[in-house]
């Protein structure tokens, strides 16, 4: 689906020198789909979000799509943030009145034990359940996942004993659901998440778990009525979303905003790139508090070591969505 350029977004540059179509209007005769983007995402990974999704709607090649960016009030920004989002996007309260086809929420950032007690908690309830009200099809990202079942099914998300933090083996439950339409049946998947939604819980309230794995559990579900998606993990992500992660976390070792080195993300880093972040961690441990050090962290020969197995199943579970938009 060539995507269409409602504005000078940067991502949009961006993304078309990696190859992907953007078109300046829709053709006559040709299908257009309104799809809203609602990016609660932190503004270290505002654009990368934008990108991710963008590259997924590209998926599509027979129609084509106008991304509308959206906001929520409640998320921390500074500066750098706020001024992109003041020229590039609209407030969550337009959603109702934009002739949309179909919505993502991304995941947030969580700072409260209580979903109900984050301050974007009412905006974002507020979209959900207008969207639910005008029968838009709506994909929940992450926490926008847990939201939506805590919301629409009085379902609260579990806290883990460790973070869900990885690339995970997967498989599908129903190849027959549309949804899943050629998909392998085994494939990775990305998860990054503090708090799982169990299996059983949504299927005691008829929601169809269409694609899980043993250790990171449900990673697709929807309602029966196919409108409302649900992702744990992160199909959107880059081969280096969970590396960049990683580095921030470290980052904040060193800034000593958390006491301990973080963990390797689980079945992400090759042995060759797993033994160079050893070799940082342990010139990083007896230099925190400086940091300065986050300049030698070896990003560059790390990325080489990155995969992307589940790209193309990413892109096939976008496919099918929205072809079953038309």
């Amino acid at each position: 689906m060539p995507l269409l350029r409602l504005q000078d977004l940067p991502s949009l540059g961006r993304i078309a020198e990696q190859g992907v179509r953007i078109a300046e209007q829709t053709p006559e005769h040709a299908t257009r789909l309104n799809v809203g983007l609602l990016n609660m995402m932190p503004d270290r990974a505002l654009a990368a979000t934008e990108r991710q999704f963008l590259r997924l709607l590209d998926s599509h090649k027979e129609r084509y799509c106008a991304v509308h960016l959206f906001t929520i009030e409640g998320v921390p920004r500074g500066d750098e943030g706020r001024e992109h989002l003041q020229q590039y996007y609209r407030n969550c309260a337009e959603i109702g009145s934009t002739d949309l086809d179909a919505l993502i929420i991304t995941g947030a950032n969580v700072t409260k034990p209580d979903l109900t007690s984050e301050p974007f908690w009412d905006g974002l309830a507020s979209v959900l359940k207008q969207a639910d009200d005008c029968r838009l099809s709506v994909v929940c990202s992450c926490l926008a996942a847990h939201a939506s079942a805590l919301i629409f099914h009085g379902v609260a998300r579990r806290h883990l004993p460790h973070k869900c933090w990885g690339i995970f083996d997967h498989s599908v439950c129903k190849p027959d659901h549309p949804l899943v339409a050629d998909l392998p049946n085994h494939f990775e998947m990305p998860h990054s998440r503090f708090n799982d939604v169990p299996e059983e819980n949504l299927r005691e309230h008829g929601v169809q778990v269409l694609i899980t794995g043993p250790v990171a559990g449900v990673q697709m579900a929807v309602e029966p009525d196919g409108r409302r998606l649900y992702f744990q993990g992160h199909p959107e992500y880059e081969a280096v979303s969970l590396l960049k992660e990683y580095k921030r976390e470290v980052l904040r070792y060193l800034n000593k905003e958390r006491e301990d080195y973080p963990p390797l993300p689980d079945n992400t880093f090759s042995d060759s790139a797993a033994d160079l972040a050893a070799t940082f961690r342990e010139s990083a441990l007896p230099r925190n508090g400086d940091a300065e050090l986050i300049e030698e962290f070896p990003e560059e020969a790390l990325t080489k070591e990155m995969r992307h197995s589940w790209k193309e199943v990413s892109r096939q579970l976008f496919f099918n969505w929205l072809h079953g938009l038309a």
